[in-house]
């Protein structure tokens, strides 16, 4: 049973949701989360207040530096990793790709790098890039296959998401180390948790992965900050402490001479130029956040609205549906009979209901679902019963009624 703070607690911190006018529904929350009252305040409080670089020796200067430093210390708290380097980047797209960097001199030529067919652009391009420029193999694990078929000896990176944006499914991190580690000598396993950030705990510590990143707009946060934790025998290995960092510039570096450069170590070689202060602020009260919201309780609540969506959504006639019904995530993918995924949607933004529909950034989605594009609808703790019934309400209309009627021709 949800306890009474936890609703007084969502009512307060999504307040701007609740009284917008005309009222949305937003099912959205996997592309971006709402941002929370705590955290739009904080970036606030800190643009206001302490405006300063942080490479700047003055007050105001180190209070910005304090901020930061704070931010990181409770970030490596929440994903239980003091195994590692916590480094700020702009999104997961850039932490991917300053993955890609870091393990890039631990990658040979005739080595494989394995990638889920499922996988999000942003955590397979990367892959892809690096395999044809060390003269790899990529290798992509069919959707509906076991990967522990897909390793190999030769297999050097796993990349992987925590929890997949397509579909909602949870993959056993821990087992997918087990196993990489049982069947590959000297493999590394790096997770794109952008999607099970919001939902789930989780722990560097336990999983045993090598690398994982996330965004601050999945969790309730501002726009522009991510997070890319990295294992420390990584980051303090001869073969990643002879690279340069993925971003030259301001801070990376330790010394220069007129004809060469020597980088610093640890996360501050991957943070060239000044960072995003009030972001990284607001991403710590988003961590905040979840900490007062407490996953067991966000996960019972997402679980009640999902179970009652799919309860409505599968007596639609002519709707397939994708995701998995015993996933814990509340992302529901899924298409009706002789409508377009586009069109579904359009029809539900014109009755002020948001919801995605295309490829949710899989490339590989039509070889996954055996669909060009499917609608998602992506619930969490400000949705509501009473929303959920007004778009079941919308999509049967949709589904019953002709073209003509709902897309009328301009005379």
């Amino acid at each position: 049973m949800l306890k009474n703070d936890f609703k007084f607690l969502v009512r307060k911190e999504f307040s701007h949701y609740f009284s917008l006018k005309p009222p949305v529904i937003y099912l959205d929350s996997s592309s971006t989360a709402i941002k929370a009252n705590s955290v739009i305040q904080q970036i606030k409080r800190v643009q206001e207040g302490v405006f300063s670089n942080p490479a700047s020796r003055h007050r105001l200067g180190r209070a910005s530096l304090s901020l930061i430093s704070s931010t990181r210390l409770k970030i490596l708290n929440f994903l239980d990793g003091k195994g590692g380097d916590l480094i700020f980047t702009s999104s997961a797209t850039h932490s991917a790709n300053v993955a890609a960097n870091i393990f890039q001199e631990l990658v040979r030529e005739g080595d494989e790098i394995l990638v889920w067919e499922s996988s999000h652009a942003s955590n397979l391009i990367p892959w892809m890039e690096l395999a044809a420029k060390k003269k790899g193999k990529l290798v992509i694990k069919p959707f509906k296959e076991d990967f522990v078929s897909y390793l190999s000896q030769k297999t050097k990176i796993v990349a992987l998401a925590s929890v997949d944006n397509m579909v909602g499914i949870v993959r056993n991190l821990k087992k997918v180390v087990k196993e990489a580690n049982r069947v590959a000598s000297n493999v590394f396993v790096i997770v794109d948790g952008t999607q099970g950030i919001l939902h789930l705990p989780i722990s560097m510590k336990n999983t045993g992965v090598d690398a994982f990143f996330f965004s601050a707009h999945k969790i309730f946060g501002p726009f522009g900050v991510g997070a890319l934790w990295v294992k420390k025998s990584v980051m303090e290995s001869r073969a990643y402490s002879n690279l340069s960092p993925y971003m030259k510039g301001g801070r990376s570096w330790d010394l220069v001479t007129p004809d060469s450069v020597r980088y610093k170590t640890g996360y501050e070689k991957e943070e060239s130029g000044t960072k995003n202060v009030s972001g990284i602020a607001g991403l710590g009260s988003a961590i905040d956040l979840l900490g007062k919201l407490q996953f067991k309780q966000i996960s019972f609540y997402e679980q009640a609205l999902k179970k009652y969506f799919l309860s409505k959504l599968k007596l639609i006639n002519g709707v397939t549906i994708y995701s998995s019904h015993s996933s814990k995530i509340p992302i529901i993918s899924f298409n009706l009979s002789n409508r377009d995924a586009y069109e579904v949607a359009d029809f539900l933004d014109n009755n002020l209901v948001a919801a995605k529909a295309g490829v949710l950034c899989v490339p590989l989605l039509s070889s996954c679902l055996k669909s060009s594009a499917v609608v998602r609808i992506s619930l969490t703790v400000y949705n509501t019963f009473e929303e959920i019934d007004r778009v079941i309400d919308l999509l049967q209309r949709f589904s019953k009624q002709q073209e003509s009627d709902l897309f009328p021709v301009k005379k």
